[in-house]
């Protein structure tokens, strides 16, 4: 595992933790007790959106009621706080009546803290801190008096809300998710091997690694710590109350979660970076379909020279949104022939046997005389690397402060991430 790769995903995963930290301290504990809504300093402004609801998870008996719900078309018999954004997400399709008045009808307020009307659940999963849920949309706020108290609360009202999810990424990172769901999940593990195929050992070395990298390093392992803390609270609570606690699928699957570890956070961590760090895939195919060309055309030169006018490239012009060139990491030095594997590409298979796949917009591209024959890797490969008609994709709209009518820039960003 090179330096590069790790010091990536070591900063994924501190990116993890942070990216789940909306807490602050709290000034008193009076405010913690009635959600002190604003006065916190924070910038203020924010609106979001989580469809269809904050919760992910549900008991044996939920998952009935909403198994009910769906069949009786019945948009008002899920549990509550499961669905209950899907509503207002979906008006966003006919929405015509954007303005600043209006956003609260399609975004909650994401402003910190809870309004005094809207104090819902309020408890203390450790000493230090308190959470109050809000009784709108049950949006855990967290009042921590010591950074990990709230780390901790961070782990546990995380596991409370998608602890089944958890497990999954975890396990996909890991590239076992067939031990819990069973054959199913084979192909999938097999994606992460070839993407990032980390040993236990590979993952403790990057959290070891951060521990050596100065104090900031150290706080973030410490984050880690009181953050999975928080998660094993929760899944002792979960065993020890299944039929209110338990994601009702374990019962299904026959299993319980097993405790959570550091490494665990990094291997959540290292598949994020896998979707989103390998540039694409099709590398396999790529490898082969070149040495395919170069032993029909008889020369690597040659059959480099067609690979590289199939590829896509950048096009001066293509249509952009931005005056600021953004280059894909690339320049990562020449490649090492020694750490460069000699495959066998006639002898590749699928994992579980299954023939490999061809595109549908390839339908009809043989192997025989008149085809395209050895570009026929390269030109599926390509084709099938298009988008479809109805992407499901990221997205992000920016507008400075020159164009609006307060000054002040503004920002929507949409990620979907099929989670």
């Amino acid at each position: 595992m090179g330096g590069r790769r790790r010091r990536a995903v070591l900063a994924a995963a501190a990116l993890l933790v942070a990216g789940l930290a909306t807490a602050v301290p709290a000034r008193s504990a009076a405010a913690a007790t009635d959600g002190h809504f604003r006065g916190f300093g924070d910038a203020g402004g924010f609106l979001d959106i989580l469809p269809p609801g904050q919760r992910g998870d549900l008991t044996p008996a939920e998952l009935a009621q909403v198994g009910a719900a769906t069949d009786a078309k019945d948009p008002n018999g899920y549990p509550a706080h499961v669905a209950d954004q899907r509503a207002m997400y979906d008006a966003l399709n006919f929405a015509t009546d954007l303005t600043d008045s209006t956003l609260t009808k399609y975004y909650k307020d994401a402003s910190f803290g809870v309004r005094p009307g809207d104090v819902g659940r309020v408890y203390h999963p450790t000493k230090n801190v308190t959470v109050i849920r809000d009784k709108s949309a049950g949006v855990p706020h967290i009042f921590g008096r010591t950074r990990s108290a709230t780390m901790f609360a961070e782990g546990y009202t995380t596991a409370e809300d998608r602890l089944l999810t958890m497990d999954v990424l975890r396990r996909i990172g890991r590239g076992t998710l067939s031990e819990l769901v069973g054959k199913q999940g084979v192909p999938i593990d097999a994606n992460t091997i070839a993407d990032s195929p980390y040993t236990e050992a590979d993952l403790q070395a990057q959290i070891d690694a951060l521990a050596r990298a100065g104090s900031e390093g150290r706080g973030v392992v410490a984050d880690f710590r009181h953050y999975v803390a928080g998660v094993n609270a929760f899944i002792d609570a979960a065993k020890n109350d299944p039929d209110r606690l338990m994601p009702a699928e374990y019962k299904v699957l026959g299993a319980t979660p097993s405790p959570w570890t550091p490494t665990d956070v990094v291997a959540t961590a290292a598949n994020i970076g896998a979707i989103f760090g390998r540039g694409g895939g099709h590398e396999l195919t790529n490898f082969c379909g070149l040495a395919t060309m170069t032993t029909a055309l008889g020369s690597a030169s040659r059959a480099r020279e067609v690979f590289d006018a199939l590829h896509f490239e950048d096009s001066p012009a293509a249509p952009t949104t931005s005056t600021q060139r953004a280059d894909y990491p690339t320049g990562l030095g020449r490649p090492d022939p020694a750490a460069t594997p000699q495959l066998d590409c006639a002898a590749l298979q699928r994992a579980g046997g299954a023939a490999p796949p061809t595109s549908p917009r390839a339908g009809g591209l043989g192997s025989g005389a008149g085809s395209l024959g050895a570009l026929q890797p390269i030109v599926e490969a390509l084709l099938d690397a298009q988008p479809d008609d109805s992407p499901a994709t990221s997205n992000a709209i920016l507008v400075d402060g020159r164009h609006t009518a307060t000054g002040r820039p503004i920002a929507v960003f949409g990620p979907q991430i099929g989670y």
